[in-house]
C-alpha cells in the first residue's frame, strides 16, 4: 500500500447544511451541517441514537431532509430516490451489510455494477475487489448467504465500490468485529481511498477510534447535534481531555 494519500481537494463533494430530520414527534437530526471533500476520509462520531444512521439515510436518499440543504457534486439531492444516487456517484453500506444471499459473492459482485455498461471497466474492477479483500476469492462461488458476519462486510463494500462511487458512505462497519479484523478492515479502506481517491463518510459508535486512526476530518454528533468537529488529530486529543475529565468549559476552550 502505498504511503502517498491521495490529493484532498478543498473543493466539497458532499455539502449538508442545517439539516433537520424527525421521527413522528422527535427530532433526531437539529440543525447539521458537515461536508466532505473530495479524496477525503471523514469521521462522524457519536453514542448510540446520537443520529448517525439516520444522517447518512438522509444523505443517500432512503429519507428525505425536512429542512435544510442536501448538495452532492453542486446539485440539490433532496427527494432523489436512492437508485437514482448510485447512478449519480453516491454508495451506501447500511447497517445489516445487506447481500443477496442466494447469489455467489461473484454475482453480488456484478450486481454492484448493474449501473454500468463499461464491460471491461466491471472486469477489472472485479479483480481489484478480490486484489483488497482476497478471502472473497476463496468463496466466489458460495452462496454470499453462506459467509460468516465478516466477509459479508466485506463484500457487502466490495459491492459498493463496484458503483465506482464518487462518496462512499460506511454506517458503523466494525461494530461486531474483531480488534484484528477492525484493523484490517481499516487498512483496507486506507488502500482503497488512496488509490482510488474515493471520498468516504465513516460513522462509528462512541469515540471513534478505528474512525478517527484512518480520517483526516471528523465530527461529533450528540443528539442530533454536531458538538465538535476538527483534524482527525484534533478530535483525538479532545477526546482524550474528556475522558480524562476535562470540564466542559475547558473543553470547549481548545476547539
Amino acid at each position: 500500500m502505498s504511503d502517498i494519500p491521495p490529493p484532498v481537494s478543498d473543493q466539497p463533494v458532499l455539502q449538508l447544511q442545517d439539516v433537520e430530520q424527525s421521527y413522528g414527534w422527535s427530532t433526531v437530526l437539529r440543525g447539521v451541517s458537515i461536508q466532505v471533500r473530495r479524496g477525503e476520509i471523514a469521521a462522524v462520531l457519536g453514542a448510540k441514537g446520537a443520529g448517525k444512521t439516520t444522517l447518512l439515510q438522509t444523505i443517500s436518499g432512503m429519507q428525505s431532509p425536512q429542512a435544510g440543504s442536501t448538495v452532492f457534486k453542486g446539485e440539490n439531492i433532496a427527494g432523489v430516490d436512492p437508485s437514482q444516487m448510485v447512478e449519480q456517484g453516491l454508495s451506501h453500506v447500511a447497517h445489516g451489510r445487506a447481500v443477496f444471499t442466494h447469489l455467489s459473492a461473484d454475482d453480488n459482485l456484478r450486481m454492484g455494477a448493474y449501473t454500468r455498461t463499461d464491460d471491461q471497466g466491471v472486469a477489472k474492477d472485479m479483480d481489484a475487489m478480490y486484489r483488497y479483500f482476497p478471502v472473497l476469492r476463496n468463496c466466489a462461488n458460495r452462496p454470499a448467504g453462506a459467509l460468516s458476519a465478516y466477509p459479508q462486510l466485506l463484500l457487502a463494500v466490495a459491492c459498493a465500490l463496484m458503483a465506482n462511487p464518487d462518496l462512499l458512505l460506511l454506517d458503523d462497519p466494525v461494530k461486531g468485529l474483531t480488534p484484528v479484523q477492525s484493523a484490517e478492515f481499516m487498512d483496507r479502506v486506507v488502500q482503497i481511498n488512496r488509490e482510488r481517491g474515493i471520498a468516504m463518510l465513516v460513522t462509528e459508535d462512541g469515540n471513534g477510534s478505528h474512525a478517527l486512526s484512518i480520517a483526516d476530518y471528523g465530527y461529533v454528533l450528540d443528539k442530533g447535534r454536531i458538538v465538535l468537529e476538527g483534524t482527525a488529530a484534533t478530535l483525538r486529543e479532545k477526546i482524550r481531555f474528556a475522558a480524562q475529565g476535562m470540564p466542559a468549559r475547558r473543553l470547549q476552550e481548545t476547539m
